[in-house]
């Protein structure tokens, strides 16, 4: 199978889809909704099925809940819905793996937006799981160049163009050089353009997350979408979560 042409002509596709929402609808809220549809439709046939995707926000165990996101990928077995409307849920960030947010044109004002979104998913607490000190099998995931028990949720920005590739990079570096490393956007894909990214100092290795060892650069690269899709699965292959305990979201509740 060839995999740069099967996903050179998703791309054209998804760039089709993308025009002709921009040209039917008027309305921003309309556009932006078309445009996360096509992204969801093509990681929803293209990822592993145990992950999920929908629209809305995550709140943890202390009531403290994020802006409205894009896209949650989550685990499709493991996961309440504590509310839905439409499309739309909250569910507990217990069960998230990632957040990706979709933009048509991602400029520097977009660029904070996002940021200031992630902030508010970096801001909730995993603390509703099952903790390793009762289980009879213990996993530790090693994600940002920490050890977890839990997986840390990843934020991933994907965007149809944006402005050039090294103006985004420096904007994105000012933004959250002050940042801990699990508190940043991790991974940036523009399909018309290529993909920010995480690499080592001679740039030989490319990776979806940062860690103690790498920079942010930029691929540069026509097959943004593939590359994208490369680096997401390899975090997502691994991702994975403890027990979800509900009974720690009722500590208020009184019977």
């Amino acid at each position: 199978m060839d995999l740069t042409n099967l996903f050179t002509q998703i791309s054209t596709r998804m760039r089709a889809d993308f025009e002709e929402s921009r040209t039917a609808f008027t309305h921003s809220g309309l556009k932006g909704t078309a445009f996360e549809e096509t992204v969801k439709k093509f990681l929803g046939e293209y990822l592993p099925q145990r992950l999920e995707l929908c629209g809305g926000q995550l709140v943890d165990a202390t009531g403290d809940i994020s802006r409205q996101l894009d896209l949650i990928l989550f685990d499709r077995h493991g996961t309440p819905t504590l509310k839905r409307s439409g499309d739309s849920r909250v569910i507990p960030v217990e069960c998230a793996y990632s957040v990706i947010e979709v933009k048509a044109m991602l400029s520097t004002s977009e660029l904070r937006t996002c940021f200031e979104n992630m902030q508010s998913v970096r801001k909730l607490k995993k603390t509703a799981y099952l903790k390793p000190s009762l289980n009879i099998v213990q996993h530790v995931k090693l994600v940002y160049g920490s050890e977890w028990d839990h997986w840390p949720i990843n934020y991933f920005i994907f965007a149809i163009d944006s402005i050039e590739l090294p103006l985004l990079c420096k904007n994105l570096y000012d933004l959250q050089q002050e940042q801990p490393i699990h508190e940043r956007i991790d991974l940036i894909c523009v399909l018309n353009r290529g993909v920010v990214l995480n690499t080592n100092a001679t740039h030989t290795t490319l990776s979806p997350l940062p860690d103690t060892d790498t920079r942010i650069g930029f691929k540069d690269t026509e097959h943004s979408l593939l590359l994208f899709y490369a680096l997401i699965s390899q975090v997502l292959s691994q991702a994975s979560m403890p027990p979800f305990m509900f009974t720690d979201y009722l500590k208020e509740v009184r019977f």
